[in-house]
């Protein structure tokens, strides 16, 4: 897709954040880009098939549920990567809170 200068970050919908990577086509407005797949939720809505939503709450929530997915991934990598270096890694115990 054309837009993004060259080493430039890649344009995103404003509405769920996809990068043009991420979705088969994004629709520039002033200072706005909308993807396929949010047009069609908003086509979808504007047909009654959908109840409607507030995007900001939906974009919102997206962006968080990417974020802890790439957290957990990471996570993971560094648990697997310790385990790897001290041979039988544990997790930490947990207080058992009796004071012992």
């Amino acid at each position: 897709m054309s837009g993004a200068k060259a080493g430039s970050a890649p344009l995103a919908c404003s509405f769920c954040a996809k990068t043009q990577r991420e979705v088969k086509a994004l629709i520039a407005g002033p200072a706005v880009y909308i993807c396929d797949e949010c047009l069609g939720l908003c086509v979808e809505m504007l047909q009654g098939a959908v109840p409607l939503v507030r995007f900001t709450d939906v974009a919102r929530l997206g962006l968080a549920l990417d974020r802890f997915d790439r957290a957990r991934a990471e996570l993971g990598a560094a648990y697997d990567t310790l385990r790897t270096q001290a041979g039988t890694f544990a997790p930490p115990q947990t207080p058992s809170g009796d004071g012992s």
